[in-house]
């Protein structure tokens, strides 16, 4: 069972967390980008041409290997989906 929970941290405790999770081969998020691929039947170079983003970013996104995300990238993404920002991402912490 999933649980999120909600952080309050300022610059230097987010950079601390982060240090941390690399350290320890701990994931902060996860995207829901896979499988809204799959439901819709698209692939990266299409969204890519689309909104602009790279594809490497996408990717990064999709397989999980991204340490943070853009605002902007994110809200492209909301807007090409229709999703808001917590239908596209998971804030949680789950080992990889």
């Amino acid at each position: 069972m999933k649980k999120k929970i909600t952080l309050e941290l300022s610059d230097d405790e987010l950079k601390a967390l982060k240090s941390v999770c690399k350290d320890k081969n701990i994931k902060l998020f996860n995207t829901k980008l896979e499988k809204l691929l799959i439901e819709k039947n698209l692939s990266v170079n299409e969204i890519s041409k689309t909104t602009g983003i790279s594809r490497p970013t996408i990717t990064r996104l999709i397989k999980g290997t991204s340490t943070g995300i853009q605002f902007k990238t994110l809200e492209v993404l909301c807007k090409y989906f229709h999703k808001t920002a917590s239908e596209m991402i998971e804030l949680l912490i789950k080992e990889k």
